[in-house]
């Protein structure tokens, strides 16, 4: 999935050079939350299954004014090793009018979280049970509602669904863990007009009840519960075909026009997946749905997968933003995690490391080879950066499912792929990951399933490699330095790995390839790494002008490789080693001279791969001298918006007055809205007298989702001037409704901020409150947040309530933080005061456990001596 980070945006992350920005899968967290060793969730491990699911049908009514959902849901099952009298089936707030099953029932019961069916007699190991369970639910996770209620038209209201990790029993009774699979069918009654989506196919449409349409899909191949997934509203769609495979894609009505950019490459993508896979697309159809409010990228359903709107984008953009990652992942996902699927959480890289991975394979395949490294230098940077990793891939301790979802079963995960791909070779490699899809088709898998066909294919051993890449802690560290002895012909290289060693952080070993070149002579030599110094010797019949380690990017490690100037100019000019010369960039960075200036300038300039342009900007801003601003303004006329981004980037870290006049004459002839962007924060950095009135400006301009209104709140903040703070308010009011709910809620944090200090905040800290009750709910966050951002201690009561209520939702959450800002900022008297009132509540719900305690002595003691009544 392309998610992580339950009620948090899955905007991933900024690919490796501020290129495309990628939206991940479902969710993405830190994921470094683990349970205490004294708990009895210390390791998780899978559900056992007694009893074997063999179809679910759903026939339900959403109601759009309640926010409610009513039907019925029909489960068909078997006992599988024992015979079973009792059957436990999961339901969070479910409201059951009534249960009958095929076999006799006794009773049932629900308890709330689950709904328990009793038999009269055991059912036997083997024999098919279908019961039939009437409910209705409110649910507040998995089927979620945009309607007028939260903010949404009603003409662009819906509902959609959520399922991963365990979100499918909030609003149907179902075995919710990822080792049970079934088929599944779903009817859905909606208003004449909506288009109903979900897996499989659509059987059929037929009038229901109550001038209500009732549309009927069916998926006849087993899956998950949390694949099951139910979209309903108004809908339009493009469509083309792949084989026989119907492809479509839909979006709200408003935003058809933008389906095309995001489609256009399925079809590519679904080819070459088939071709490199080894194994055809597994379902009867994919379709592609862009949704209202989705809070992550993507969700992987089985042959239906959901997306942001914030995916589409139209041609101002430049690609600078782009969906093909996200499409790219998702489809990658119809066989990894949809046709094979991990057997529990911890084994979940499984899903994500191998469409993260594909995904980069896809770019390689469509842009070329260098785009693969480039992706997979975006992939590491978000393992390297960072700092203090706790667990490995493979990790049993954690406390929340959602805590998973993090870089290391993404990026890290595929870069393990990427390591063994390159290891094996890529036709082995190949070969494996075929014969695991086939042996494992539509069921589910873990880690060791994986080693054991890569083994058999291979004829290596890889249990090391397992063991210090999927258990192990962190990454190599390596430093590097080389010389060169003329008289024997003899280059050395010295390896020394830096990282922590220690019991939990042993030391790693790996193959290591060592690439010498001058001008079109070039050899290699492989090394394995297997000490905490290496130094290695290698004969060479002319002197090296460069010495790579790594060169084919193999290896997901920091490398800090100390070489000359004239090695680091050699390798900025070699055009056929994409990451050498951003390696080499990125070395230049750290030196001041006007020669180093000169290379990085003409990297900037000529380089055949935007990357390494944005690399070269980036470094020069780290030189810093005048001579490095020079060659920037010099540059800033590119064709490639990725690299005028990273241009205005770099100049906006220079405090000069020929950056400032720069960025200001590129205000006025930029036309892609996420480069003004780049140039704002650089001239509010300035303080001309006129900065202020030029912020403003950029505020108003209306573009592609409010990308300059976004820069232009950016700048604002690094300005920090409180007359701005009332312009701020006046221009969210005047575009509370049409603003992008991002932008809105980032401008009321701005405008908190940039009124902290103010004397009088009560002005600011009315209008902000008057958002704290907003129908869409990452409002009322962003006001909870930015009443904490103002300090205002008057906020603290208003911050209260919302801390009070339901635990664990996102506005509880925000409160929580909020009013630790609140309160650190109080004074000592108020503190005080609260202390007071604290310990006053304490000691009446002491005195109320003790009357309680008083009155059950006093019921015992009645029960033992019912003579003395």
């Amino acid at each position: 999935m392309s998610r992580i980070w339950l009620g948090v945006l899955l905007l991933c992350s900024i690919s490796a050079s501020a290129t495309t920005e990628h939206l991940y899968c479902h969710h993405c967290s830190v994921g470094q939350f683990a349970a205490a060793p004294d708990s009895s969730d210390y390791r998780r491990y899978a559900r056992s299954r007694e009893i074997d699911v063999e179809h679910l049908k759903l026939d339900i009514t959403p109601d759009f004014a309640t926010h409610t959902v009513s039907g019925t849901a029909t489960i068909r099952f078997k006992p599988i090793g024992l015979p079973l009298q009792q059957v436990k089936l999961d339901g969070i707030n479910l409201n059951v009018t009534s249960v009958t099953a095929s076999a006799p029932l006794a009773s049932h019961h629900n308890t709330g979280s689950k709904i328990v069916l009793q038999f009269r007699k055991p059912v036997k190991v083997g024999q098919s049970v279908t019961a039939t369970i009437k409910y209705s639910a409110e649910p507040q996770k998995g089927l979620y509602f945009r309607t007028p209620k939260n903010g949404y038209p009603k003409s662009s209201q819906q509902i959609w669904t959520q399922g991963e990790p365990h979100e499918a029993r909030h609003w149907f009774p179902v075995y919710d863990y990822p080792n049970e699979k079934f088929t599944s069918e779903i009817i859905c009654h909606v208003p004449r007009g909506m288009t109903v989506l979900s897996n499989g196919r659509l059987a059929g449409t037929k009038p229901g009840a109550n001038g209500l349409v009732a549309r009927h899909w069916k998926q006849n191949q087993p899956h998950v519960a949390y694949l099951i997934t139910l979209v309903a509203g108004y809908l339009e769609k493009i469509e083309d075909n792949y084989r026989d495979i119907s492809l479509t894609f839909w979006t709200p009505p408003e935003d058809i026009h933008l389906a095309k950019n995001s489609f256009r490459y399925t079809k590519n993508m679904m080819d070459f997946f088939e071709k490199e896979i080894g194994v055809k697309y597994p379902w009867d159809q994919y379709g592609q749905v862009c949704v209202h409010g989705f809070m992550w990228g993507g969700m992987e359903n089985t042959a239906m997968t959901t997306l942001t709107r914030r995916t589409l984008f139209d041609e101002t953009t430049e690609n600078i933003f782009a969906s093909d990652g996200l499409v790219a992942h998702e489809l990658a996902h119809q066989w990894f995690g949809d046709y094979v699927t991990c057997k529990d959480w911890s084994q979940l890289w499984l899903n994500e490391g191998f469409a993260t991975y594909y995904d980069a394979l896809w770019h390689g395949h469509y842009y070329g080879q260098d785009r693969l490294k480039f992706e997979m230098y975006g992939n590491a940077r978000s393992v390297l950066n960072q700092k203090n990793e706790k667990k490995g891939i493979v990790f049993r301790g954690y406390e929340k499912a959602t805590d998973q979802f993090s870089y290391l079963v993404y990026p890290k995960g595929a870069w393990v792929l990427h390591m063994l791909r390159s290891q094996l070779g890529a036709d082995v490699y190949r070969k494996a990951v075929t014969k695991y899809l086939q042996r494992h088709k539509l069921g589910v898998v873990e880690t060791a399933d994986l080693k054991l066909v890569l083994e058999e294919v291979s004829g290596r051993s890889l249990d090391r490699f397992f063991d210090q890449w999927l258990n192990g802690i962190g990454t190599p560290k390596l430093s590097l330095t080389q010389s060169w002895n003329a008289e024997n012909k003899l280059a050395k290289v010295t390896i020394r790995q830096t990282q922590k060693i220690d019991e939990k952080h042993p030391l790693f070993q790996f193959p290591l390839t060592l690439r010498f070149k001058n001008g079109r002579q070039s050899a290699d030599h492989v090394v394995e790494v297997t000490e905490k110094v290496h130094e290695f010797y290698v004969p060479l019949k002319w002197r090296p002008e460069i010495v790579r380690a790594d060169p084919d990017y193999t290896l997901l490690a920091t490398v800090d490789f100390k070489k000359p100037n004239a090695m680091l100019y050699a390798q900025l000019a070699d055009g056929s080693d994409l990451m050498g010369r951003i390696f080499a960039a990125q070395q230049l960075g750290k030196k001041k001279d006007r020669l180093t200036v000169a290379q990085l300038k003409s990297a900037l300039m000529n380089d055949k791969f935007y990357g390494v342009r944005a690399a070269a900007a980036a470094a020069l801003r780290s030189v810093h001298t005048s001579e490095a601003l020079g060659a920037l303004i010099a540059a800033r006329k590119q064709d490639n918006a990725h690299v005028r981004r990273a241009v205005c980037d770099a100049i906006s870290g220079f405090y000069d007055p020929r950056a400032n006049a720069t960025l200001r004459a590129i205000l006025k002839t930029e036309k892609n809205p996420a480069v003004v962007a780049a140039a704002l924060p650089g001239i509010a950095r300035w303080g001309a007298k006129d900065t202020d009135q030029v912020l403003l400006a950029a505020s108003k301009v209306k573009n592609f989702r409010d990308t300059a209104v976004d820069g232009a709140i950016n700048a604002m903040r690094v300005n920090g001037d409180p007359a701005l703070a009332r312009p701020l308010q006046k221009l969210l009011q005047a575009r509370a409704t049409d603003l992008q709910a991002r932008t809105f809620d980032k401008g009321l944090d701005a405008v908190a901020f940039l009124a902290r200090n103010e004397s009088n905040k009560g002005p600011v800290r009315e209008f902000i409150t008057g958002y704290a009750r907003h129908r869409r709910t990452s409002t009322q966050v962003a006001a909870i947040k930015a009443l904490g951002t103002l300090g205002d201690p008057q906020a603290i009561g208003v911050v209260e309530a919302f801390a009070g209520g339901a635990e664990g939702s996102p506005p509880q959450k925000a409160a929580k933080t909020a009013l630790e800002k609140l309160r650190a900022g109080r004074p000592a008297a108020t503190k005080l005061d609260d202390l007071r009132r604290e310990l006053e509540t304490l000691k009446r719900a002491q005195q109320a456990i003790q009357k309680q305690l008083e009155d059950a002595q006093k019921r015992d003691g009645a029960r033992r001596n019912p003579a003395q009544l």
